[in-house]
């Protein structure tokens, strides 16, 4: 159980909102270990990280539809209500038609999402590296105090 929500229950140790914040932020790691000069070393590392993203988008589609048929769900049972002050103010319906379509919409985006990534990877599936050892230009690329990698 999640220490500040008990309610909710967990896989793995996490709650469902820490999943998807372990997502976002395995998604920014990856940001910055892409545009690092020496972040992938060959060609099989592209590939390896195209291939599981392309895994989460495939997944991303059941994810939106359970979440969807859970809003629904609620709102059959009178459990949904929309704050005041808000465009959806009383009417959870409307809200909840703007959700599905939207979820709908972003479904869509990521099948999309998954064929691109798919193909990228599949096509890298059989691209090998040519160069000279680049384990041996990082090693040489460090800071003979520090350890780092000089840019």
């Amino acid at each position: 159980m999640s220490d500040d929500r008990p309610d909710l229950p967990t896989f793995d140790g996490r709650d469902v909102r820490e999943h998807a914040a372990a997502a976002a932020e395995a998604v920014r790691a990856i940001n910055h270990i892409t545009g690092w000069p020496h972040g992938m070393t060959y060609p099989s590392d592209a590939y390896s990280v195209l291939s599981r993203l392309a895994a989460v988008a495939a997944m991303l589609r059941q994810a939106f539809g359970q979440i969807d048929r859970q809003l629904a769900a609620w709102h059959a049972a009178g459990h949904v209500g929309i704050d005041r002050g808000t465009p959806f103010a009383g009417n959870p319906s409307g809200a909840l038609a703007t959700v599905t379509a939207a979820l709908d919409e972003a479904a869509a985006g990521a099948e999309h999402l998954y064929v691109g990534l798919d193909h990228a990877g599949q096509t890298l599936s059989a691209a090998h590296w040519t160069g000279p050892d680049p384990y041996v230009e990082i090693v040489d690329d460090r800071d003979a105090d520090s350890g780092e990698v000089n840019d």
